[in-house]
């Protein structure tokens, strides 16, 4: 539980990212855009009910996924690994929901997973 709590805690304070030295990226991203990136993964955190099983795909939205859900049951998340099949989250969540009609499913999907399927 003092794990899982620390993990929250980091992820919580992942405001904004840090410029990589001589870079001015993130910088200039946040004085464009009122939203930084890294309030995303809160937003995806506090969307779905508690008893959903999520699924996501390879690539970086999908990476940011994985580390977004928090879980109160094991076998409620479906993922490809780290270097898994692409595409691999429109099936998962079919077949999740085809297994569990009524629990509530979400895919974590990027653009590309979204342009293959």
């Amino acid at each position: 539980m003092q794990t899982k709590s620390a993990w929250a805690q980091q992820l919580a304070d992942m405001v904004h990212e840090d410029d990589d030295p001589g870079t001015i990226w993130n910088q200039r991203a946040r004085s464009a855009k009122p939203v930084a990136p890294a309030h995303a993964p809160r937003t995806i955190r506090s969307a779905p009910p508690r008893d959903a099983i999520i699924s996501s795909d390879i690539g970086n939205n999908g990476a940011i996924g994985n580390a977004c859900p928090t879980y109160d049951q094991g076998r409620k998340y479906l993922a490809p690994g780290l270097f898994g099949p692409c595409n691999y989250d429109l099936p998962a969540v079919i077949g999740a929901k085809i297994a569990c009609p009524d629990v509530p499913v979400v895919g974590l999907a990027g653009d590309g997973d979204f342009g293959v399927a």
